[in-house]
């Protein structure tokens, strides 16, 4: 890992005493957002709530003719049309990018506008690459990714295609992950 580029980073926000952080994305042309997406390693899909995201103000947005419908462990659940747009985390950028637009629904993440999953494909409703495997393929980054999160206010990060190695001691150990499941 000492080889890898300096990760690209993104601060998160803890939202409701460590339920969960979120994170800045912006997606189309012009620019739309950024949006405060709650970054899931439990789930695949980028689904923004209604009345965020307009599909039609984007000139690269495009309906891929699906729909979606999911549901959380908490119970939540949402569904509307999926497209393809621009994608923009950190100073990173790529083309067509699945998201989802929740119909007349919130996603229940007061703080967020959407949730935004990182966990692998095998488990997305869309069966599109989530967005981390996008920017992997795009070749904008290498196939890594780390959370830094503290109680600290301001100070919890997402670091994207490396590690950040002011956040640990000591050396990283590789161990293999069990993708059965679908989530890390």
């Amino acid at each position: 890992l000492a080889k890898r580029q300096t990760p690209h980073s993104i601060d998160l926000i803890d939202q409701q005493n460590q339920l969960f952080w979120s994170g800045p994305q912006s997606y189309g042309i012009p620019k739309q957002g950024p949006f405060q997406l709650d970054h899931d390693t439990g789930s695949s899909d980028t689904i923004l709530n209604e009345g965020t995201y307009n599909p039609k103000a984007s000139s690269t947005a495009k309906n891929t003719g699906q729909n979606f419908t999911i549901s959380y462990g908490d119970g939540t659940t949402a569904s509307g049309p999926v497209y393809t747009d621009n994608f923009y985390i950190s100073d990173l950028a790529v083309k067509n990018q699945a998201l989802g637009v929740a119909n007349g629904a919130s996603l229940g993440l007061p703080g967020a506008a959407g949730i935004s999953g990182m966990a692998f494909k095998s488990i997305s409703q869309f069966k599109m690459d989530p967005f981390f495997y996008t920017l992997v393929k795009q070749a904008k980054i290498p196939d890594v990714f780390a959370y830094a999160l503290r109680r600290t206010p301001g100070a919890s990060k997402l670091f994207l295609g490396g590690v950040d190695k002011s956040s640990y001691k000591g050396k990283l150990t590789n161990v293999p992950v069990n993708s059965a499941n679908g989530f890390w």
